[in-house]
């Protein structure tokens, strides 16, 4: 289920352009969301460019900075998207969570989870603007 969230939240985060280069299935979750709310609640609803909204931007840019902190070696000029002013934040988080990756040696889904479980905990509880 996570890959989904991380393919809706690359399709809100980047252009059509890109999301071509890319070769995701970005649109089986959002199929499932016009039909029905999403259960985990971090989507809540879709944009007239059939793009996710999700609860809070913050969502949308760390997922994004999940799939690209595993996946950035085979789409490396997605690294230059991320200097620009607009993804400052997913930047941040992919620097962060590529660090945590990298020193930890391991690129389980366990640890994937567990930062994502303390990273709604820390939006939840502490500063929401990252900004």
């Amino acid at each position: 289920m996570l890959p989904q969230y991380e393919s809706a939240a690359l399709k809100a985060l980047f252009d059509e352009e890109v999301l071509s280069n890319l070769h995701l299935d970005c649109d089986s979750l959002l199929e499932e969301l016009s039909e029905s709310e999403d259960i985990l609640g971090l989507i809540v609803g879709l944009n007239s460019d059939k793009k996710s909204v999700f609860i809070h931007k913050s969502y949308e840019e760390f997922l994004a900075a999940l799939w690209l902190s595993r996946n950035y070696q085979n789409h490396k000029y997605l690294m230059l998207l991320l200097f620009q002013k607009d993804y400052r934040n997913t930047r941040l988080m992919f620097d962060m969570l590529l660090t945590y990756l990298k020193s930890t040696k391991t690129k389980s889904w366990i640890v994937e989870m567990l930062l994502v479980e303390v990273f709604f905990t820390w939006l939840v509880l502490g500063d929401e603007d990252i900004r």
